[in-house]
Order: C-alpha cells, then sequence, then structure tokens
C-alpha cells in the first residue's frame, strides 16, 4: 500500500515537474472525478483544465471553486452527455481545435442503476458506454495530442469473465455481466495500447469504497432509501472519504511511479514519467511495461481471468472489436 504522507508530498511537487500543464478531466462534476480534478489543480501552476459535464450549474459553481483553489489556471466547462460516441467526438473536435498538446486525461463518468440493457440511439448500452465505449473513444481520438498519461477511474483488479461472442452484451446484458466486460475490456485494452503508444503510461484504477453520494443515485426512491440509510452505514468502516479518494487518484495521474513503457533519456521523456518518486516509493510494475491495474491502495492486481485472456493475446482482440463498434457507430451516424 502507497500511504498517504508520500502521496501528498508528491502531489505538492505537481508543479515543479508539469509547469503550465494541459488536462481534459470527463466526469468532474461531482464525487470522485470532481475531487481527483481539485487535487490536481490545487497542485498544479497554471494549469489550463477542460472537465466534462452535463450540469451547467454544477459546472459554474466548480469553475468558481477552482479558481479560487489556484488563481492562475485556465478552467473550461464542456457541457455534454458522453453517453453518445457522437457527442464524445464534438468534445475532442473541440479540444483539437484549441490545442496541440495534452498532458492528462482522466475518466470517471458513470452512474449505478439495476435497469436492464436501454440502448442509445447508437445501439449501444448507456451504461456500458459510459463505462467503456466513450472512454475509450476520448482515448482514440485524444492519442494524437500525445498524452503523457491516461487514467480511467474504473474497476481494475475485479477483472471477471467476458462472453466473448458478445462483448457488447447485446443478448446478454445484465449488471454483473456489464461491471465485467467494462473492467476487464479497459485494462485488456489498455495493456494493448499501452504497447502500440510507449510514450503514454495507462493506468486503470479501482477506486474501491468511497464515501459518495453515488448509492442515492441511478435507483427508483425506494431503492436509494435502501442503498442510503442501509447499504451505506454497513459500508462506511470499510470506505476511505472522496477526498483521500481524490488525493489518491492524483497521484495515480502523476506519479514516477507509474511511468510509460519507453524509458525516459531526456527531460522531456523525464517530464512524462511524472513527478519523481518520494524516498520509500518503488517503480510499479505491471504485467505490461506502461499499464497499470491498480487497487485502490495503488498496487498493481489483477482478476483471475487476466493471465489467460493475455496469453491469448485478446487485448488485441478487445481493441479490433473496440474500433469496429466505432466504425459502425459512425456508419449509422452518417
Amino acid at each position: 500500500m502507497v500511504p498517504l504522507p508520500p502521496i501528498r508530498l508528491s502531489n505538492a511537487l505537481i508543479s515543479t515537474t508539469f509547469p503550465s500543464p494541459t488536462a481534459l478531466f470527463v466526469g468532474a462534476t461531482s464525487g470522485i472525478g470532481e475531487s481527483t480534478l481539485k487535487c490536481f489543480v490545487k497542485n498544479a501552476e497554471k494549469p489550463t483544465v477542460y472537465f466534462v459535464g452535463r450540469s451547467e450549474e454544477a459546472g459554474g459553481r466548480i469553475v468558481r471553486e477552482l479558481e479560487g483553489l489556484n488563481a492562475g489556471g485556465r478552467y473550461e466547462l464542456i457541457k455534454a452527455d458522453v453517453g453518445l460516441l457522437g457527442v464524445v467526438d464534438g468534445v475532442c473536435e473541440k479540444i483539437k481545435s484549441k490545442e496541440k498538446k495534452l498532458d492528462l486525461i482522466v475518466l470517471s463518468p458513470g452512474y449505478v442503476t439495476f435497469a436492464g440493457r436501454q440502448e442509445t440511439k447508437e445501439g449501444l448500452d448507456a451504461l456500458l458506454s459510459l463505462r467503456y465505449y466513450a472512454r475509450l473513444r476520448f482515448i482514440q481520438q485524444l492519442l494524437p495530442l500525445h498524452p503523457t498519461r491516461i487514467l480511467s477511474i474504473l474497476a481494475a483488479t475485479n477483472e471477471g469473465s467476458l462472453i466473448e461472442d458478445d462483448l457488447s452484451l447485446i443478448k446478454n446484458y445484465g449488471l454483473a455481466n456489464c461491471v465485467n466486460h467494462s473492467a476487464t475490456m479497459t485494462s485488456l485494452a489498455f495493456e494493448h495500447l499501452a504497447k502500440e503508444y510507449p510514450e503514454t503510461s495507462f493506468v486503470h484504477a479501482f477506486p474501491g469504497i468511497v464515501k459518495t453520494t453515488i448509492y442515492s443515485k441511478g435507483f427508483s426512491w425506494w431503492v436509494a432509501l435502501i442503498m442510503t440509510w442501509i447499504v451505506a452505514p454497513l459500508l462506511t468502516p470499510f470506505a476511505v472519504s472522496v477526498e483521500e479518494c481524490g488525493e489518491r487518484m492524483c497521484f495515480y495521474a502523476t506519479s514516477a511511479r507509474y511511468p510509460p513503457r519507453k524509458s525516459a533519456t531526456s527531460s522531456s521523456e523525464a517530464r512524462a514519467a511524472g513527478v519523481a518518486r518520494p524516498e520509500g516509493v518503488d517503480v510499479a510494475r505491471g504485467k505490461v511495461d506502461g499499464a497499470y491495474l491498480l487497487n485502490w491502495n495503488g498496487e498493481v492486481g489483477e482478476g483471475k481471468c487476466m493471465r489467460g485472456y493475455r496469453e491469448r493475446g485478446m487485448g488485441r482482440v478487445v481493441w479490433e472489436h473496440t474500433v469496429g463498434v466505432f466504425e459502425g457507430v459512425e456508419g449509422k451516424t452518417r
């Protein structure tokens, strides 16, 4: 476990490693995403930050709070519902029209629901799209801006078995399958992309049990009541605060503990590796160099299925499937 003191020490040095960084946060208008965003802004020097969310009211509040944390930065809300890949493309085009380089991408959109498959007009399940396809579409579209690190906050180390002939869960949808597929496909895709883009570090992190309001959202009123007043209190002794989670995620997004596949040979590549590791904090070792599947405590791990999938080359299979889905959606919307 990486303790909080070295994490805080590392985060405090972000400004010395990343002068004037440019970052994108998707799903940052509440909860873990918001906490991670604020931790980054608090510790950065003259950051340019784009953050994506559905609520203009929440976005306005966050801009004001970010300006209070760091008056030297530039903060822009991009109001969008990124459950649709076409909307994701619009957000990416807006960023690419303004920036030539993007240092950091942090992805955390999503919600919790027990409802069945809810198909979008693009033919994808809404929850699976937010947890996987939309996030990977952001990555695919923004890799030309050479991000040094990409962090997806989801369910690493909790990978489960895939239904290989139904990766999009058109015929076999269920919440458990959705959770398994989004987690496992993210991990496999990240390991594949780390080989293809060795100057970018790909981090898939599980936040653990966090004290947020997510337990009261996405449910009918009676389920929300049970989740808020029965389930959440039972989980509280095992949960971390949203502030601590944000500090940890900021560390995973910036620390040299999680370097890209390509070793640093210049000052710019050293910057890409991240904030220098505090004493006593070792370099993490992923099963694939440049890709890190992290438990809530910052340690590398994986679900039991991953070894077999890795040996069978499922990373490439999953990525080719993902690109095929993107191309299919593009064909429908032309």
